[in-house]
């Protein structure tokens, strides 16, 4: 015996969806079904920041902080190359000025270590060889030489001190190979006392410290390695030495001051007070040397003769061997270097 559910309705009795209900189900099935996909999207991009393994997040932020390291170092190439653009030009000739003097300083320095070498290397029997040339008597070695030029021959009358001396003077002024040759002779010679009165005619052009230090520490010092003949009545003249004394402590002031002033360059530093050297503080020995019949200048006057090379001017016609050695080991070496870096410029090519 079949029995049938009375409560409920066969499948073919059951209602169809009317088409605007199908629609609306269908359109809400489609939103649930999207809501549901960019949830699950949400969470495995939530789930992918979780797992991020901290070496890569550390590798990520080096990546970042050299890369703001490089801008930075790109913006400050930049400032200082517009820094530099607008460097003003009293500024850049001061720096100018700094490099030349520092490049002077160093050139003295390189100087007085080559004479201390010079110096050193000098063994004490030629010092003393030479020392004793140098203070030999001007009268008796230029009358010994002027004898043995005229072979003979009766002295030619010597001249009046103002037109042999101008003559000499102006035959230095004139320049050009005799210059050079008068200069080469004076050398040669062993003549401290011309090459010092011709070396004033330049000084007196432009007196600076170092010219005057340089004339008085080769030719008027106590060991003054070409003394001039009228520089013993110097230890008598008290007020030449403080002179002297007062100009070389202004010196070596000015120059611990260009020092400091090149290690510090930020800082505004206060020039030390340095005063011009007189072009007349020689003039006394100047004086002597013009005036004594015995000076090398005087007989230097009466025996040099232009016509001749300095060689020839010679006695004999060559140099001796003291002679040899005076240019060798005192003048090539120790003189015209420190004269030359004091701006004796013509001295460079005198040998």
């Amino acid at each position: 015996m079949t029995h049938s559910n009375p409560q409920l309705p066969a499948a073919a009795e059951l209602p169809e969806p009317a088409p605007a209900e199908m629609a609306e189900m269908l359109s809400l099935l489609q939103e649930s079904q999207q809501s549901w996909n960019a949830a699950r999207i949400a969470e495995r991009e939530a789930q992918a920041e979780a797992e991020l393994a901290a070496p890569e997040m550390d590798e990520m932020m080096a990546l970042l902080q050299e890369s703001q390291q490089t801008w930075n170092a790109a913006r400050v190439a930049e400032r200082e190359a517009q820094a530099e653009a607008e460097l003003a030009a009293p500024e850049m000739d001061e720096m100018m000025a700094l490099l030349q003097e520092s490049q002077q300083t160093w050139n003295a320095a390189r100087v007085a270590e080559r004479e201390e070498e010079a110096a050193a290397e000098l063994a004490a029997p030629e010092m003393d060889e030479m020392m004793a040339l140098l203070q030999e008597s001007q009268q008796t070695w230029n009358a010994k030489r002027v004898a043995e030029r005229d072979a003979g021959l009766p002295p030619a009358p010597l001249a009046s001190t103002v037109q042999l001396d101008t003559d000499l003077l102006a035959l230095a002024r004139n320049g050009g190979e005799a210059a050079i040759a008068l200069w080469q002779y004076c050398v040669r010679a062993v003549n401290p006392d011309a090459l010092f009165i011709l070396l004033l005619e330049e000084y007196r052009l432009r007196p600076t410290h170092e010219a005057l230090l340089a004339l008085f520490d080769c030719f008027c010092a106590p060991q003054a390695q070409a003394r001039i003949s009228a520089a013993a009545h110097i230890s008598q003249n008290s007020l030449f030495l403080q002179q002297i004394s007062q100009l070389r402590e202004e010196w070596r002031i000015w120059q611990d001051f260009q020092q400091l002033r090149r290690q510090h360059p930020e800082q505004e530093l206060t020039p030390p007070r340095r005063s011009q050297p007189y072009r007349s503080v020689f003039d006394g020995l100047q004086k002597q040397l013009l005036e004594q019949e015995s000076s090398g200048w005087r007989l230097a006057c009466r025996s040099y003769d232009p016509a001749q090379s300095p060689n020839r001017n010679l006695p004999g016609g060559d140099m001796t061997p003291q002679q040899r050695l005076f240019v060798s080991r005192i003048w090539q070496p120790l003189l015209r270097p420190r004269l030359v870096a004091a701006g004796f410029w013509k001295l460079a090519t005198v040998e």
